[in-house]
């Protein structure tokens, strides 16, 4: 199991390549170690004062640096491709960064550190003849996860001339630091690049080394750079450890390995020694947790583990992957995406425990939604409430139960389910409408006549019908918001948009017309011409609407007076009708009509001569024309009836009696007392 160290020593260095002498040249060849996770990469070379090397372009990006180390001096063909180096790092005075090399360095001896490089195409004596340029980073406590951390304020040296030979001044190297560098091929031309240390009293290691700081429990990875052909290895260590393998691997390693690893190395002329020193540290011991709180979404859980380490970091994992560290660790705000298995694990000096998980159950809060009626009726009320069961209810009006009874207003219910958890409905309002069914119109009008009513307000319907009474069906007037109406008892009933319907009851009464009546004097049925006779008016009006105007109609011919009292004298004879037509304030009218006869003077001659020449030949009684229905009788002396006739035209001429007086007697059904008279037949 590797460390947190080295895990991330794999991610960022990723493979550093170091270098190995070969078996038939004299520069090291690449080697890539995919084992090793964290440690530090040099080169043994303690033996050797100038060694070529030749990195192959392995090493362009700087998760792939290799190692340089005092005492080598390194020779490899630049790039000239122009790929420029990778973004990320601040390249400080280097306007470009062509064809990079990187390479990596750790300080054994305190000091100052210089390293000479030259650029070259000479192969016989190094001439410089290419531009190169560099720049320097450091210090750096570890190379684990180094490449970030290139920045302006790790900036140790740079150089961006037009040389073909540069310096790189580390002033004051500690032992154990770490510096980066890269080289660019500015020129971009075929050259090779050498460099190594020349001056400082500083110098870098070349090895051996181990993966560590490791954990109980991981892999220990010893390692050397000679190559396992020419050479022979010989290691020893704590607990009696031995080895002959160039790179040994002890698994499952335990605390009591720790201490220093002497590798001696020998080929058939010459014997090299180096240690290392490998640090274990014990891993946890894993334990359960205990969560505890409100498990409803949006509570707070609070997370303690069973066992407790000094200085432990602890880690919760949640299902969604996502870490939160602490002891206890509190949550304020879970969800259910926490639904589920939650891991712990504990790191202790860069240890970690292996991962234990418990299920931890997080409920969903309740989402209660209210149904029902959302509006009411005048004072009625309406019922809403919730379909969902729960094992508590409180409404926003105070009710405790599933289902409300409510007139008006917006509520809420905050419920609790069987899990505990809380939730709260969204508002829900119930409004109110109170339709008032009311209508105006002329409120006294004429009977006869019919009035029109308008109903108050703005509704989606208007029924008007008669009032019913006992066991009487109900008559529809009208399904809109007017009405003509004659009179009587009359309901209007409105509803609303709502479906509120409301109603109103009232008795349409008319008012009487007056009572058209009048007398006249003389009062008889028959009236001499040009007799002024005087109409009085004897109209009876309503109780509560005088008479405001009299129309009087006389005919033939048409006369029209206005006055109350008329005073008014005929000068033709015939039947004269009288209409008189009252209108009362209201304008209701009433009409009487009444006729006179309007006659000649009564004188009746008292003689006639019927001898033909035209000149009182007949007997005329000339105001008979005014009693229409009237009946002549005449008598001789004796008193023997010698003629009878209705209506009577003024046409008896005596019919061939003898001279002599005969006696009349007229009557009519509008006259007073019989007419008697008496007429002298005179005959030459």
């Amino acid at each position: 199991m590797l460390n947190k160290k080295s895990i991330a020593f794999n991610k960022q260095l990723l493979n550093f390549r170091l270098m190995r002498k070969p078996t038939s040249t004299n520069c090291f060849q690449p080697f890539q170690d995919t084992q090793m996770k964290n440690f530090i990469a040099s080169v043994l070379l303690l033996f050797i004062a100038t060694v070529a090397a030749n990195a192959q372009g392995s090493n362009t990006s700087c998760s792939n640096a290799s190692p340089f180390c005092t005492g080598t001096q390194f020779n490899f063909p630049a790039g000239t491709s122009g790929e420029a180096a990778e973004a990320g790092p601040d390249y400080g005075c280097l306007g470009s960064e062509p064809n990079p090399s990187w390479y990596f360095l750790q300080i054994e001896n305190t000091g100052t550190i210089n390293i000479h490089m030259v650029g070259t195409n000479d192969t016989i004596d190094n001439t410089p003849t290419n531009d190169i340029d560099f720049i320097c980073y450091g210090p750096f406590t570890s190379l684990v996860d180094v490449c970030s951390q290139l920045t302006a304020d790790n900036t140790v040296d740079c150089s961006y001339s037009g040389n073909e030979e540069e310096d790189v001044n580390i002033p004051n190297g500690i032992t154990g630091e770490y510096y980066m560098i890269l080289i660019t091929n500015f020129s971009q031309e075929p050259c090779n690049i050498i460099f190594s240390q020349n001056s400082g009293s500083g110098s870098t290691s070349c090895g051996p080394f181990n993966n560590g700081p490791l954990c109980a429990g991981q892999d220990l990875e010893l390692v050397s750079f000679f190559n396992e052909v020419e050479y022979a290895f010989s290691w020893t260590g704590p607990n009696g450890f031995t080895s002959t393998e160039a790179n040994p691997v002890i698994p499952n390693i335990t605390e009591d390995m720790a201490g220093v690893y002497t590798l001696v190395t020998t080929n058939p002329t010459e014997t090299f020694t180096g240690t290392t020193t490998v640090e274990i540290s014990p891993s946890p011991n894993p334990s359960g947790f205990i969560a505890l709180g409100d498990s409803c979404t949006g509570g707070s859980l609070t997370f303690t583990p069973d066992s407790v380490f000094s200085n432990a970091i602890y880690t919760w994992t949640y299902p969604d992957g996502s870490t939160h560290t602490g002891n206890p660790y509190i949550d304020n705000n879970i969800n259910p995406s926490m639904d589920g298995g939650i891991s712990l694990s504990y790191e202790i000096d860069g240890c970690f425990s292996p991962p234990v998980t418990e299920f931890v159950k997080v409920n969903p809060n309740p989402q209660p939604v209210i149904e029902g009626d959302n509006h009411s009726c005048f004072d009625g009320l309406v019922q809403i409430g919730l379909t969902e069961v729960y094992d508590s209810y409180t409404w926003s009006n105070s009710s405790t139960q599933p289902i409300n009874f409510v007139n008006q207003g917006t509520f809420t219910v905050t419920v609790i389910d069987s899990n505990g958890c809380t939730g709260v409905s969204a508002p829900f309002t119930v409004t109110n409408s109170q339709p008032d069914a009311q209508f105006t119109g002329i409120t006294a009008f004429c009977e006869g006549d019919s009035i029109l009513l308008i109903g108050s307000g703005t509704y989606d319907s208007y029924i008007w019908y008669t009032t019913p009474t006992s066991g009487a069906p109900t008559d529809t007037l009208a399904n809109n918001d007017s009405l003509y109406y004659g009179g009587g008892q009359l309901t209007l009933e409105v509803t609303d948009n709502f479906g509120c319907t409301d109603t109103v009851n009232s008795n349409i009464e008319s008012t009487l017309p007056p009572v058209a009546s009048f007398t006249r004097e003389p009062s008889q049925n028959t009236v001499f011409v040009k007799v002024p006779i005087q109409f009085t008016d004897t109209s009876v009006p309503a109780t509560t609407d005088p008479i405001d105007t009299w129309d009087w109609n006389f005919t033939p011919p048409s006369q029209d007076f206005t006055d109350q009292n008329p005073l008014i004298a005929f000068p033709d004879t015939g039947v004269q009708y009288i209409t008189l037509i009252v209108t009362s304030e209201l304008g209701c009218i009433d009409t009487t009509t009444s006729f006179v006869y309007i006659v000649d003077d009564p004188f009746v001659p008292n003689a006639i001569s019927p001898d033909g020449d035209g000149i009182n030949d007949y007997l005329k009684i000339p105001f008979l024309s005014g009693f229409p229905g009237n009946k002549v009788v005449i008598y001789n002396r004796w008193g023997k009836k010698v003629y009878e006739g209705d209506d009577y035209k003024n046409d008896w001429n005596g019919d061939d009696l003898p001279a002599g007086t005969y006696f009349y007697v007229v009557n009519a059904p509008n006259m007073k007392s019989e007419l008697k008279g008496s007429v002298t037949i005179l005959r030459n």
